[in-house]
């Protein structure tokens, strides 16, 4: 659990760990990440703690474990991303879970047109890092710059055309999600 952004006194739960699985890869893959988390038992267990230096030798044994936890702690950042996004931060467990599991990051080199007004919205994006110039018509100035944790492409989820011309300013990663996982997911 951690704190919830909207709440510090309240906490949200981001993992949980079922009997064989793990937790604090985190901060081993990345020893300058701190995680901020309580660690909350239901009921009995045991709990193995690994000291750095025996991940690390664990790690050179098995290559395929490490690339594992990388894929993991990767999951784990997707997930921090989105709940700290003032449009999900009342957002179940579940909802954000299915939400990480059907976007795509995708990367786009500057100048990259993403949509333009008119046409059908193909996708959902969220800003995960870059500017991106957006206007309202196919011929006029920017009128909008958008940034790390904008949005933009909403009209997917009504299946409509998109109000917005938007380009890559800078070379950007996107997190996108495609029309019909979209609608899928604005029924739950």
């Amino acid at each position: 659990e951690i704190p919830d952004p909207a709440d510090p006194s309240r906490r949200k739960c981001v993992k949980v760990v079922k009997p064989g699985g793990h937790f604090g890869e985190l901060s081993l893959l990345n020893r300058n990440k701190l995680t901020a988390a309580w660690v909350v038992a239901a009921g009995l267990g045991e709990v193995v703690l690994l000291a750095p230096d025996a991940f690390d030798e664990i790690c050179d044994c098995f290559p395929d474990l490490l690339g594992l936890f990388k894929t993991e702690d990767q999951k784990y950042d997707d997930y921090n991303f989105f709940l700290h996004l003032p449009f999900f931060k009342e957002a179940q467990h579940e909802f954000l879970q299915d939400l990480v599991a059907l976007t795509t990051a995708e990367k786009f080199l500057a100048g990259a047109l993403i949509q333009r007004v008119g046409e059908p919205c193909r996708a959902l994006y969220f800003v995960r890092k870059g500017r991106l110039i957006a206007s309202d018509r196919n011929d006029a100035a920017p009128s909008i710059t958008l940034k790390e944790e904008d949005l933009f492409g909403c009209e997917t989820v009504f299946g409509a055309v998109a109000r917005l011309t938007v380009q890559c300013g800078t070379d950007s990663t996107l997190y996108v999600l495609n029309a019909v996982d979209c609608q899928q997911l604005s029924r739950k």
